[in-house]
């Protein structure tokens, strides 16, 4: 099978990343260890699958599944400009899997890449509706995204681009 379409709720699908972020890698040695494998299924519903060679986490939620098939989830390309961020997942057959969301931003239009599951993994942490992020706008992809819980600000997370 190839890359599949759906839609779901947000929340479902972040939680799904979540579950799954305990479990998968950055492993360069075994590069299937990085990726998630996210599989439509023509029932309707979202089967999402990562592993660490010692566990294995398999979760589901329902979707409204437009055309069956499973694609591998390794990388998210972000871009900021204009108040807006766009998250992308590339490298799809059918084209890429795009989210806008808005947030303030005052600096330079960039565009880095990180694994996914480090931003999911943070995301998991974070207890905030908000959450600060402080980039080098300069070199946005040689030095590290660092970011704050907005409710906490001693918690502190540092995530390393992804070149793609």
């Amino acid at each position: 099978m190839n890359i599949a379409a759906f839609e779901a709720p947000h929340a479902d699908l972040t939680a799904a990343f979540q579950r799954l972020a305990s479990v998968s890698t950055n492993s360069k040695t075994v590069p299937i260890l990085s990726q998630i494998l996210v599989e439509a299924m023509a029932d309707n519903t979202v089967k999402m699958t990562a592993t660490d060679l010692e566990t294995c986490i398999i979760t589901s939620f329902d979707a409204a599944v437009e055309i069956p098939g499973s694609e591998k989830i390794r990388s998210v390309r972000m871009e900021i400009a204009n108040d807006t961020m766009v998250l992308t997942l590339p490298r799809s057959e059918f084209g890429d899997a795009r989210e806008e969301l808005h947030c303030s931003y005052d600096g330079p239009p960039l565009s880095v890449g990180f694994a996914s599951l480090y931003l999911a993994g943070v995301s998991k942490l974070v207890e905030a509706e908000d959450l600060d992020m402080f980039f080098d706008a300069e070199q946005p992809a040689e030095k590290p995204l660092i970011c704050r819980d907005a409710s906490d600000p001693s918690a502190l997370f540092m995530i390393t681009p992804y070149r793609m």
